[in-house]
């Protein structure tokens, strides 16, 4: 048996880092048994480094001027020069028989909390390779809160998260504990903001992971059936892998429609969190679960290379009910995923048929290649039907078009009028978890212009209105902004009977460092979704 086909769909042949809080003490006692330690210092700190002695004395005041027991040596060779693009510095130092990796970060004066996100990410990519037990001694005044705690080891495990399940020769183990040393005084709450951070990145290298595994071991029920395993024990949630008769009588013809050309059936599944005490809100969470896109008969020739991450989205929502269950937050939060293969197979649908989704609209099938809208379509049908949420948010991997208007890194934001006071906290949180949004418009984000030429005196709504169906799933081929339209065509689904966001994660989930939505929604989650929308 290969060492991959013992491990569960996700998970990377990496060990489970442990992330914990070191209470000042002995130099010894911190330093006993670590490959390397870094030692965060300010610009100022940096400018009175000017030599071996003050260093050693920098790092021993940080652990209770224990000068004796510390007696570093002189650094092995020259000093490492500063990298160029980080000011940190590195240095070999023999301690107890060994020698130990001494890594000088920089933080600028005012650093914020994204920033120590990034410098986390950077040192552990640096030492990842040759590093299991890493230090971290951070002057108390750069962790001034919580979230300043959580981004610096959401940072670290990024940086550490390297895949590589399916190499049978390169193994890069990576970390297996992190000790964190808050000089001279841990905050109270230290253990806390660790253990949220690390739920965090753990959820969005999760969701990452999904993405990653090859489309021969991941297909609709694979997939259904890994969600269904990971949901196990996990307090306060509720899950449901739906049968094929619930399937077609809750009408998700979207789904149906698409996943007919696969050997393998389509899926469903739905996760309910419920909190300890009554939810003011409910939200709920949608992804799109394509787990291998060819592009049905209108196949994408050349480029479908990565179409086993499709399902980017649906991923998203595992990872997301996983770490609901961990944050514990005050909202009811539901997560919708429907799981296909879009193929050629000779029941694959095709161009011109009229698909009638849950809520009777009908939707003339332009191309079959614009599959996910379809899906997700009667899935946003349900999530407002079955739960009244307070908020609908959907990810999806939707257009290849979002790269070309906002880049490879930038999640596009889209939303109903009802969706804009959430759209805003949600943009909140992104900025908070170090993720980039931008918003794309919609109709009503547009002021009206005397201007615009007649032949295209439509909105993104009305440019999918079909000929002979309510709606075309490719829309009018002159209009092109093909983000915005696919937006466009999910608003139907929710009108504006409740507040709905979408996101089109196309590249941000897969070219991306993360599990793109995952550190946004958990933010916004950790805010209890703040308040009504409006």
């Amino acid at each position: 048996m290969n060492d991959f086909e013992r491990l569960q769909l996700g998970e990377n042949g990496q060990p489970a880092v442990r992330v914990h809080a070191a209470r000042p003490g002995t130099a010894g006692d911190f330093f006993g048994d670590l490959d390397a330690v870094a030692l965060f210092l300010g610009n100022g700190d940096l400018a009175a480094r000017n030599s071996q002695g003050e260093l050693t004395r920098a790092i021993a005041g940080l652990v209770n001027g224990d000068l004796e027991r510390f007696q570093a040596a002189p650094p092995e060779g020259r000093e490492e020069e500063a990298d160029e693009n980080t000011g940190d510095r590195e240095y070999l130092y023999p301690w107890a028989g060994r020698r130990r990796r001494l890594k000088v970060v920089a933080l600028p004066d005012g650093t914020k909390t994204s920033g120590l996100r990034v410098k986390g990410d950077q040192l552990a990519r640096g030492l990842r390779k040759h590093v299991k037990k890493l230090g971290l001694v951070v002057p108390e005044r750069f962790l001034a809160a919580g979230a300043d705690v959580s981004a610096l080891v959401e940072g670290v495990l990024y940086g550490n998260f390297h895949w590589m399940k399916y190499k049978s020769r390169e193994r890069i183990r990576g970390l297996e504990e992190v000790r964190l040393l808050v000089a001279p005084a841990p905050a109270p709450t230290l253990e806390a903001a660790i253990a949220r951070g690390q739920a965090i990145a753990e959820a969005a290298c999760l969701a990452k992971g999904l993405t990653f595994e090859p489309p021969d071991r991941v297909n609709p029920a694979t997939f259904s059936a890994e969600a269904e395993r990971r949901a196990q024990g996990l307090p306060r949630i509720r899950f449901t892998r739906w049968s094929d008769d619930r399937i077609r009588k809750e009408r998700l013809a979207g789904l149906l429609a698409v996943g007919r050309g696969a050997a393998v059936p389509v899926t469903q599944i739905e996760w309910i969190y419920e909190p300890a005490i009554p939810a003011k809100r409910t939200l709920v969470f949608v992804g799109k679960g394509i787990t291998y896109d060819c592009g049905g008969l209108q196949d994408k020739g050349s480029f479908m290379n990565q179409m086993n991450r499709d399902m980017a989205g649906a991923a998203a929502v595992v990872a997301l009910m996983g770490l609901v269950a961990k944050l514990e937050p005050e909202v009811k939060v539901v997560g919708l995923a429907g799981a296909a293969e879009n193929m050629d197979g000779p029941r694959a649908y095709k161009t011109d048929e009229v698909i009638v989704h849950r809520d009777g609209r009908t939707t003339m099938v332009g191309h079959t290649d614009a599959e996910g809208r379809l899906i997700l379509y009667d899935q946003l049908v349900y999530a407002r039907e079955a739960h009244a949420p307070d908020l609908v948010v959907d990810a999806a991997t939707l257009t290849g078009a979002v790269k070309m208007a906002l880049g490879p890194d930038t999640i596009g934001v889209m939303s109903n009028k009802k969706g804009i006071a959430d759209r805003e906290r949600l943009l909140s949180a992104a900025r908070a978890a170090g993720e980039k949004a931008w918003v794309l418009p919609l109709s009503h984000d547009l002021p009206n212009s005397e201007f615009m030429v007649a032949d295209y005196e439509k909105n993104f709504v009305e440019v999918m209105h079909g000929k002979i169906a309510d709606l075309d799933n490719d829309g009018d081929q002159k209009f092109g902004a093909g983000t915005a339209k696919g937006g466009g065509f999910l608003s139907k689904a929710i009108d504006e009977k409740v507040p709905w966001i979408h996101l089109d994660i196309a590249f941000t989930a897969i070219d991306g460092p993360v599990g793109s939505p995952i550190p946004t929604m958990a933010y916004l989650l950790a805010a209890g979704a703040a308040g009504a929308g409006g």
